[in-house]
């Protein structure tokens, strides 16, 4: 015991002496490119670009009206911002569904502005109801950035969106597999249709494209999905060959929850180091409940675990406050390897800040 005290006593003299540096929660980076169909390609009201829905009706220094009216602009790049705008308030911009679905509905507009709108009016959700009937219809656009945004806008919208569900089943024949698994999503979101999940496992297990990926990053977003049949899907994907869809992996176990740990216990004690820290990931995402394993991993053989483990409990550290994952710190900082006690000593840091 007395050991034990002084090398706490140590520990916390290390990071008195360390400059304090401020450091930055893994969030989803919000970003504005300059050439709109870099960007809209890829916007889905669930993709990289997408963020929390503003609380307000203003987005950028402009109101809901005010973007509204950039939607007649007759420069294609105001449209496509004032799009991308109205999308970002979320529900609060319901007073334009009538003007983003006009937009999908001119074969003349620019494809970007047609799939943005579709992207901006899945933001909006059930408050674009009235978008429906054009949004069904573009599922047969012959441009791809509007019948992948049609396809996700219509499973956010909801229940009344229900008369396109037999489009919609048609459309997990599409040639392209993002129309695919957004058109999967969105039939269950609407019914819990037990083929569209199907459909979703079935890609969580493919090796290439970017079927699995989008399939996994879906299915932690998804009301009511089948924990028996998702959580071992995502857990196996922890040691999928793309990265990519190893960390939609985490992310979405992440987003499960509590419901994931028993799934992750059982991957922390694979000998394949790359599931480990995988795993390691997901139990960052879970915040408090997965604290404890993550304690635990300071235990791991590999170095890397042990870093990971220390780096997360860090990143969650208002979580981490008990006795025990303190003491699981505190042996850390004698650690073999340099790294680990390092952050070790900051995490230790962090929770102290965090927990006055």
């Amino acid at each position: 015991m007395k050991i034990q005290t002084m090398r706490y006593t140590f520990c916390i003299s290390i990071i008195a002496a360390l400059t304090l540096t401020s450091i930055s929660t893994a969030q989803t980076v919000d970003t504005i490119a300059p050439d709109p169909p870099e960007v809209l390609s890829q916007i889905t009201p669930e993709g990289a670009v997408a963020t929390q829905a503003a609380t307000t009706d203003s987005w950028g220094g402009k109101t809901v009206a005010q973007w509204t009216e950039r939607l007649a602009d007759p420069d294609r790049r105001v449209r496509w911002y004032a799009v991308y705008a109205l999308g970002k308030i979320g529900p609060a911009s319901a007073s334009s569904v009538e003007q983003l679905a006009a937009l999908i509905a001119d074969f003349k507009q620019y494809e970007y502005v047609r799939g943005g709108a579709a992207w901006a009016l899945g933001r909006i959700g059930p408050r674009s109801a009235a978008a429906v009937p054009v949004l069904t219809d573009s599922l047969g656009s012959t441009l791809l950035s509007v019948r992948r945004n049609a396809a996700l806008a219509l499973g956010h919208i909801g229940e009344a969106a229900k008369p396109a569900v037999a489009r919609l089943t048609e459309v997990l024949q599409d040639k392209d597999a993002e129309v695919r698994i957004n058109a999967a999503a969105s039939l269950w979101r609407i019914e819990q249709n037990p083929g569209a999940m199907h459909v979703l496992l079935t890609y969580v297990a493919h090796t290439e494209g970017a079927g699995p990926f989008l399939a996994a990053k879906a299915l932690g977003t998804l009301d009511g999905a089948p924990r028996e049949t998702v959580v071992p899907a995502l857990v196996t994907a922890l040691g999928h060959p793309q990265s990519d869809v190893r960390r939609a992996a985490a992310r979405s176990l992440g987003q499960i929850g509590a419901d994931s740990l028993a799934g992750l216990r059982g991957a922390m004690q694979n000998s394949d180091v790359t599931i480990r820290l995988t795993a390691i990931e997901a139990l960052g995402w879970i915040g408090a409940a997965g604290i404890d394993d993550l304690a635990a991993a300071l235990k791991d053989t590999d170095a890397r675990v042990r870093l990971r483990a220390a780096r997360e409990i860090g990143r969650n550290a208002k979580s981490a406050g008990s006795t025990a994952v303190n003491d699981a710190l505190v042996d850390a900082t004698a650690d073999a390897d340099l790294r680990v006690r390092d952050e070790a000593v900051r995490a230790l840091r962090l929770i102290r800040e965090s927990n006055p």
